[in-house]
């Protein structure tokens, strides 16, 4: 049975729609669209984070704490923390004259926070009783000079890595910046399209695509997929895209590109992912000629080389980056691909820069490494033996009478002379200790008649012959003005208290070079 005819008529009306639709849609057009995606893929992704060293303060400030612990003892009783004067502000009344007031104010804090740093309580015991210095003053004067020297490196070197480290992070994101201007066309770009600067202009096709694209990439996919005399394109996706030509842009049809290109949340991107974006760019321009003499370059669909915005004829024409003999034209000189360009350079620059800052990182960890090599070294720890003064009367037994001595003795009966026993002492190796206040009687009394031939520092008083800090403090006699003890252990050594005096920190005349210059 034959159809009837209004039956056939519908047949043929939806063969010749079908027909229709398929003509619209450009293979052409919509593969450099997904090309044009995997740029306004960037808009959401963010420059791959570069590889930094770890936070390098906790290493440097432990060398800070040692250079402080080993400087002069003198130099560290300036800083101690006491009578609320922790702070410069409230130091330095008391500084008067150039260096200190200049250099100090600099300084001075974070030298009282090195001092109380060797204080800091570290588990069970104090960051110096875990850490002790040299015990020998030779020792500590030779550690500390190769501490504060790696120390004074150590603070140049950061000075580069900070810089190093700055530098790199800012590139990264100059990159991104360049990204959003490629996609929108504008300087220092948000996520808005701008009239003349997204396209050149949007009041008709002509006036935006053809040979006035290359303005973004955003403007060059509304251009490929767009038509003239519709609103309802079919180049790019046969879903009929509504793209209108307007007095200016709308976030709602850049909206409607974006739906068409696929996004992978949280993606990053480096200078060579970017490269090859761009490579693949370069390979998908096509060429062809125009009026059978004149080669044009374009993306999107042409069937003679021109972009009218007619089925068939959507596109972007470069022949502006691509003159015969121009050395300053290419593809780099299409304005969105300038700005990509700038981007995988800012990139290249933030590598090179992460790298720079591992290398200093390195060398300011080689520098901590030394430091701490030397304030543990056993050969700092070697008391440097020393020639016997003449002028001084030989030690006695007496003198020579320690701890370990008394220790020898193992019952209270035997624990006698300059020994005292103590039963509460949990050892048991060591009830019976040397008693300091004996001793020092009898060092008294011994050296008494060496004094006399040999001149004393003051009657019944020889300091210098104390080879310990207790025996040395249990010295009796008349202590000088101001002083709490005859003799005062300092810097190793028993000395009259007549001699020492207090000198405060404006005295030194460059002292606060010994302790370094951070």
């Amino acid at each position: 049975m034959l159809p009837s005819t209004a039956a056939f008529t519908a047949a043929i009306l939806l063969t010749a729609q079908a027909l229709r639709v398929e003509a619209a849609f450009q293979a052409d057009a919509a593969a450099d669209l997904q090309l044009l995606c995997s740029f306004i893929a960037l808009e959401a992704a963010e420059p791959h984070k570069v590889a930094l060293p770890g936070e390098l303060e906790q290493e440097i400030q432990e060398v800070r704490t040692m250079n402080m612990s080993t400087a002069d003892p003198e130099w560290q009783a300036i800083f101690e923390r006491k009578d609320g004067q922790d702070t410069w502000e409230k130091a330095k009344g008391d500084t008067k004259s150039e260096p200190y007031r200049c250099h100090w104010e600099d300084t001075y804090d974070k030298w009282v926070a090195d001092r109380a740093q060797a204080q800091v309580m570290k588990g069970n015991k104090k960051w110096i009783e875990k850490n002790p210095p040299p015990s020998t003053e030779s020792g500590r004067q030779a550690a500390h000079e190769l501490i504060n020297s790696s120390l004074t490196e150590i603070q140049r070197l950061k000075l580069e890595y900070d810089e190093q480290k700055k530098a790199a992070e800012a590139h990264a994101a100059t990159a991104k910046t360049k990204i959003m201007e490629m996609l929108y066309g504008q300087e220092k770009a948000s996520a808005t399209p701008v009239t003349a600067k997204t396209l050149k202009a949007t009041s008709s096709y002509g006036e935006g695509c053809g040979i006035n694209g290359g303005y973004s990439v955003y403007g060059d996919a509304l251009c490929i997929c767009g038509e003239s005399a519709s609103d309802s394109a079919q180049e790019c996706d046969n879903s009929n895209l509504d793209i209108t030509w307007q007095t200016d842009i709308k976030t709602t049809q850049l909206s409607i590109i974006k739906g068409k290109c696929p996004t992978k949340p949280g993606a990053t991107y480096t200078g060579e992912s970017l490269q090859t974006v761009r490579t693949a760019l370069a390979a998908r321009l096509r060429h062809t000629a125009r009026g059978g003499n004149t080669l044009v370059t374009y993306l999107g669909t042409s069937s003679d080389g021109t972009c009218d915005g007619a089925d068939g004829k959507t596109c972007v024409i470069y022949d502006d980056a691509f003159k015969p003999g121009d050395a300053t034209t290419g593809i780099s000189s299409i304005n969105w691909v300038a700005k990509l360009d700038e981007a995988i350079q800012e990139l290249k620059n933030a590598e090179l820069k992460a790298i720079q800052a591992t290398a200093t990182s390195q060398k300011i960890e080689n520098f901590v490494h030394t430091a701490k090599e030397v304030y543990t070294a056993k050969r700092y720890n070697i008391q440097t033996p020393q020639k016997p003064n003449p002028s001084e009367q030989p030690a006695s037994t007496t003198q020579k009478f320690a701890d370990a001595d008394c220790n020898n003795h193992k019952t209270n009966t035997t624990c006698q002379s300059l020994c005292t026993w103590h039963e509460s002492e949990t050892d048991k190796d060591k009830k019976c200790k040397l008693d300091p206040k004996k001793a020092a009687e009898q060092q008294t009394t011994q050296a008494g008649k060496g004094e006399e031939a040999a001149g004393a520092e003051k009657p019944g008083v020889n300091c210098s012959s104390r080879t310990t800090k207790e025996t040395c403090e249990a010295v009796t006699g008349t202590p000088s003005s101001g002083k709490a003890k005859a003799c005062e252990w300092i810097k190793g050594k028993c000395q009259d208290s007549s001699i020492l005096f207090y000198k405060k920190f404006v005295e030194y005349g460059c002292c606060f070079c010994w302790c370094g210059t951070i």
